[in-house]
């Protein structure tokens, strides 16, 4: 099985091409699609919640165990590597870059303040607030917007606005 998590901003600008060719006045076949997309959006996200779900409970374990992942298909990243995070059923991969090492904590606080974080959990971390909070709107969107399509003669101009959410949540997303 396989996701991007970049599908969670490409997606919904084929939601919007749709609701913008349905508010110029396309007929009944753009809205079918436009049906069917919403769908598959809501299982994209869907997917995306449960490994965040994954995700967060590894963090909140402890720290994180990873790999670096290396090979012609994994671009290069300036200043860093991609690293894997195994899910279990699937396996998380995200850029880390290089950081310096942290600061050595004098002995007696040791017992007394957790470890900081390396660079791949810190970045896993952000990625994973980030995406947390996407989801999230982004998945209250959605339902709208599938409830609106679902209408026997939905209103054409609140599904463009509804698709133009999730592509304003989907680059602020990209942004963070």
């Amino acid at each position: 099985a396989y996701l991007s998590f970049e599908e969670l901003s490409t997606f919904p600008k084929t939601l919007r091409h749709l609701a913008g060719a349905l508010a110029r006045g396309a007929g009944p076949k753009k809205l079918a699609l436009l049906r069917s997309h919403a769908e598959h959006y809501a299982d994209i996200l869907r997917s995306a919640r449960y490994n965040l779900r994954l995700l967060r409970a590894r963090l909140d374990a402890g720290p994180l165990s990873s790999a670096p992942v290396e090979g012609g298909s994994w671009p290069a990243v300036p200043g860093g590597r991609w690293h894997r995070v195994n899910l279990g059923h699937a396996a998380f991969v995200i850029p880390v870059l290089d950081a310096p090492a942290p600061a050595p904590r004098p002995w007696w606080r040791r017992a007394f303040t957790k470890a900081p974080d390396d660079a791949v959990t810190a970045s896993v971390r952000k990625t994973v607030a980030a995406l947390e909070a996407l989801t999230a709107e982004a998945s209250a969107v959605e339902r709208e917007l599938r409830a609106e399509a679902a209408k026997s003669s939905p209103d054409a101009r609140r599904l463009l606005e509804l698709s133009t959410r999730l592509v304003a949540l989907a680059r602020d997303a990209d942004r963070l």
